[in-house]
């Protein structure tokens, strides 16, 4: 399995991406030769492959997503970079061995916490709705079908009920 790339989004994909980086309105701290976009499509793979787990399952993968997916992907992109920022804010330097002042960056991390809190009960809230949206017969076929009772004669149709 391979890292996505931005290339290998979908336009619809890559305007969510976009407008991701618009909400979050923070440059991300990357390594040399990594590009922003790149991290970006990680999100988005992270985003769709969560989105899928919830009931019922689906299959989407980057490039594949439907178009009524694009809010989701944006949300998601939003919530797993405040997840990646929250994540590199917690590295603490150590006093004893520093030598240099520091900020400490404990504030940031919990500032970055505090939007993922927030951002995740929308994001499952809006996984939710839209698979109810677009996947709305989710049914069982229950029968009271009886052989014997064909056998004595008593013919009855069977009875369904949807759960």
């Amino acid at each position: 399995m391979s890292v996505a790339v931005y290339t290998d989004l979908s336009s619809h994909e890559q305007d969510a991406v976009q407008e991701a980086k618009l909400l979050v309105q923070k440059t991300l701290p990357v390594k040399p030769g990594i590009e922003e976009n790149d991290i970006y499509a990680v999100f988005a793979r992270a985003s769709i492959e969560g989105a899928n787990f919830y009931p019922p399952v689906t299959n989407y993968s980057v490039g594949s997503s439907p178009l009524t997916w694009h809010p989701l992907i944006v949300l998601g992109c939003r919530l797993q970079a405040y997840k990646y920022l929250e994540t590199f804010w917690v590295e603490v330097p150590n006093l004893a061995t520093a030598g240099v002042p520091y900020a400490d960056r404990t504030q940031y991390m919990q500032r970055w916490k505090t939007l993922y809190d927030q951002l995740e009960p929308t994001f499952r809230r809006a996984v939710a709705q839209i698979k109810q949206l677009h996947f709305p017969g989710n049914a069982i076929l229950v029968s009271t079908y009886q052989p014997d009772v064909l056998l004595r004669g008593m013919y009855e149709w069977p009875k369904y009920w949807r759960y």
